[in-house]
């Protein structure tokens, strides 16, 4: 089956497969493989997605890479566990373009919650933790967030609409059919 006849779900489980892969290279030293094409007729992959919402550095991309790696692949998880686990100080070393920056409370990973740190002696040591909703973006699984549950239902489309909500409303609407792919909540 060729790259253009895989469905997105398909195209976006080799992308990240490919992703990974590229990571777990990188991290362990080896010539990390060739980057995975992708059918431009297709919505762009949930990690292209993910890093273009939260404006990502490629960095903090490969940080979110390598703690997802951590949970979706075992042989990836015992590779990162010889090196130390999926910690900040294993990726500012592994990872080019690393930056201290990315993980500051007001950068992306933490500010969003992409990324909690676990509790350890220093920053740099604490094992990463990538948020269960974002994983289940990542492989393509989105759902509605746990946490909204109970606070978000689905609407029966007969309430009337103040025209000021209303208009509102119509450009959001607008915006997510411009954009051509589902946007997360």
């Amino acid at each position: 089956m060729t790259e253009t006849a895989l469905s997105w779900a398909e195209a976006n489980q080799h992308f990240l497969t490919a992703s990974l892969a590229r990571v777990q290279a990188v991290v362990e030293g080896t010539a990390p493989p060739p980057q995975a094409a992708w059918d431009d007729a297709l919505p762009p992959p949930a990690l292209t997605e993910l890093a273009h919402l939260f404006r990502l550095t490629p960095f903090e991309r490969d940080i979110v890479l390598l703690c997802a790696g951590v949970e979706l692949d075992a042989a990836f998880g015992q590779a990162i566990a010889r090196c130390g686990g999926a910690t900040f100080g294993l990726a500012l070393a592994a990872f080019p373009d690393a930056h201290w920056s990315a993980f500051t409370p007001g950068a992306a990973l933490r500010y969003w919650r992409l990324v909690t740190p676990g509790s350890s002696a220093t920053l740099a040591t604490g094992a990463l933790k990538l948020d269960e909703r974002v994983l289940h973006f990542l492989t393509g699984t989105n759902h509605l967030d746990e946490q909204l549950e109970g606070y978000v239902e689905p609407g029966e489309g007969s309430l009337a609409l103040a025209p000021s909500h209303s208009r509102i409303a119509e450009e959001i609407v607008t915006a997510w059919q411009q954009a051509g792919r589902t946007l997360p909540v």
